[in-house]
């Protein structure tokens, strides 16, 4: 990932200096040569549609250093969309694999009727609740599945994006979606609940739902939790479903991944070099401080022969009075 001091000097080594003001032309043209290649027109315009540009004479010019920090913002920004998508595409892989192994496991015919949910989302939890975690407990029956928020998610509106399967037992009306919220070590409390009714979902299509969001007393929260539900009746065929489902899943987030890349490769190529010298040059400077340290201990030690001699006696002397109480314990 690139810095600022990286891209600055990359630039300054080239001719350009930060404080200076150059057209869009020019300042490609120098990336053109910083990465031995052109550098990719179509992201350059959105490089520089960041900027604030100034106007001379009919023309536009660019301060070095904001284009700088925009291009050290456009490599920070596809980092994290790498990394977002490569633990999307581990996530779908690993839930793929699971549905191969119940799809192997269930049987064509069936007279279960299943109920299949997505949690995605609480929406417009109050400021004024300030917790510090929080969870929905999801309850059909007797059975309970407890959905918690992704790792870093807004108070205000935590998404969840959580895949629940349940068993509809016989005479089973409604699915209870119970909001808990916790404050540093307090158990958690019971916030708002919200129902889902069996009978609305009957029809087997996938449904996208909004429940409101009310207090134990029944009123309204001005809160709501968004979830996708359907009633399957051939657990085989929609696991059949859902396996093609997660297969585009994962063909388009890896030619997502293939383009945040390769966008990045451009971003970064000019200067690759330039941090390449940098992190050897830090890697060997570490080195010579690591031999130079042991380098001042072995002279210590040469120099001071005696110290090292009173240490060996004084391990001696600990060594025999431990000898000589373990006998008298003996004895």
């Amino acid at each position: 990932m690139l810095n600022l001091q990286t891209v600055l000097r990359g630039f300054e080594e080239n001719g350009l200096k930060q404080e200076q003001y150059f057209t869009q032309d020019e300042i490609l043209h120098k990336l053109d040569i910083m990465a031995k290649r052109e550098f990719d027109r179509g992201i350059g315009e959105q490089i520089f549609e960041q900027c604030q540009p100034i106007q001379e004479n009919l023309k536009l010019f660019f301060r070095l250093a904001d284009v700088s920090q925009t291009l050290v913002d456009a490599s920070l920004i596809l980092s994290e969309k790498i990394k977002k998508a490569e633990l999307q595409l581990k996530l779908i892989s690993q839930n793929k694999a699971v549905c191969e192994k119940q799809l192997d496991e269930t049987s064509v015919y069936s007279d279960t009727r299943y109920l299949f949910l997505t949690l995605l989302c609480a929406k417009n939890i109050p400021l004024k609740l300030k917790y510090s975690n929080c969870h929905i407990q999801l309850t059909l029956g007797v059975t309970n599945q407890i959905a918690r928020p992704e790792q870093q998610y807004d108070r205000v509106n935590p998404e969840f994006n959580q895949d629940f399967e349940f068993q509809i037992p016989p005479a089973t009306t409604s699915l209870s979606l119970q909001f808990y919220i916790q404050t540093n070590a307090a158990p958690a409390s019971l916030w708002g609940q919200a129902y889902l009714q069996i009978q609305q979902l009957d029809d087997s299509a996938v449904r996208d739902l909004e429940l409101q969001l009310k207090d134990p007393q029944g009123r309204e929260l001005g809160a709501s939790i968004e979830i996708e539900a359907q009633i399957v009746l051939n657990k085989h065929q929609y696991l059949q479903t859902q396996l093609q489902k997660f297969e585009q899943k994962i063909y388009t987030l890896e030619n997502d991944l293939n383009e945040y890349r390769t966008d990045l490769d451009v971003v970064e190529r000019p200067f690759k070099i330039k941090l390449f010298k940098e992190q050897s040059f830090k890697d060997q400077k570490n080195d010579i401080f690591e031999q130079f340290d042991q380098q001042q201990m072995n002279e210590m030690d040469q120099q001071n022969p005696n110290y090292l001699q009173a240490s060996e006696h004084k391990e001696q002397i600990i060594s025999a009075l431990q000898s000589e109480k373990h006998l008298d314990k003996c004895s």
